[in-house]
């Protein structure tokens, strides 16, 4: 009996034929894929990163983000003057705490961040905003300012948040009587 080498021998009578499983092999290449990328996330417990506070980014000038700070016009004194605004970032940005300096009739608003730097790079583009909320009390009446201090950029660096902007807007502050 000769055999042709180019024949693949034939299967047994009893065996069973070999299925392919397209659905569990996408998912097993899946779960790779996502076990060798989690890593380089910026939410990776494999690699945390430095967080830094910065100043956080106002986008006064963007498509989502424009006209966001709300200031009253008119406040009377002793009575907490609310002012709410937002700031944006990306996938590594997470909300921080926001600075109030008084000084006579103005108030210095300035927001801060939380930035998460990988080492490696990775971090998503995803736009994210948080909402601010900063009271503010002007004790003697007449004209105040408010001024808020923000960064125009919201780079994936520390050096990309520097306090640049500023908006400064002006209240009259009415007497208690």
């Amino acid at each position: 009996m000769t055999h042709a080498a180019f024949l693949p021998p034939a299967p047994s009578r009893w065996a069973r034929p070999k299925r392919l499983r397209p659905l569990g092999r996408r998912l097993a290449c899946l779960l790779v894929s996502v076990g060798a990328i989690a890593p380089l996330a910026c939410d990776s417990p494999f690699n945390p990163g430095e967080t830094h506070v910065v100043v956080g980014h106002v986008d006064f000038d963007g498509p989502f983000f424009h006209d966001t700070v709300e200031v009253a016009d008119t406040v009377t004194a002793n009575v907490p003057l609310e002012i709410t605004f937002r700031t944006a970032g990306g996938g590594c940005h997470e909300a921080g705490h926001t600075e109030v300096r008084m000084a006579g009739p103005s108030a210095i608003v300035t927001p801060y961040d939380s930035l998460r730097v990988d080492p490696l790079g990775g971090c998503t583009d995803i736009l994210v905003s948080f909402w601010r909320t900063a009271i503010v009390v002007f004790p003697d009446p007449g004209t105040a300012i408010v001024e808020l201090r923000y960064s125009t950029d919201m780079g994936y660096g520390p050096e990309d948040h520097n306090s640049d902007g500023r908006k400064v807007y002006t209240v009259e502050v009415l007497s208690a009587n």
